[in-house]
């Protein structure tokens, strides 16, 4: 079975948790869920995880003040090729339709979540 390495970028840990659950529970394929509260610590995981799947982004990093399309050009700058979500409890900023990256709102169910992430995966 193929294991799917996905990023979740959030400055809170309790949503980092809640994301890397969810995927671990998933019954459909197997999740290996990577950590990262800020651009940095996003960059220091891509780089020493190359081969990951799909990266989850919340849209507003705290205290960093970054957001979370920075990092997605970051991660892109990089070398990263493959998919991303955003997530946020606000509305989608216009700076992720403009990079084509579908969002889904935090308060979306876990299995809306796990949803979206397989089908994201199955376009590769």
């Amino acid at each position: 079975m193929t294991t799917y390495q996905v990023l979740i970028v959030d400055d809170d840990s309790a949503q980092r948790d809640d994301v890397a659950e969810t995927l671990q529970f998933s019954s459909r394929v197997t999740y290996e869920p990577l950590q990262a509260a800020s651009g940095q610590e996003a960059l220091a995981q891509y780089q020493a995880h190359p081969d990951i799947a799909l990266i989850i982004l919340d849209t507003d990093l705290n205290p960093t003040s970054e957001k979370g399309w920075q990092v997605y050009d970051l991660l892109r700058q990089a070398g990263y090729t493959g998919p991303a979500l955003a997530r946020s409890a606000r509305e989608q900023d216009s700076e992720w339709e403009r990079r084509r990256i579908p969002f889904l709102a935090k308060s979306a169910s876990s299995t809306e979540l796990e949803e979206r992430v397989y089908a994201l995966l199955q376009q590769k």
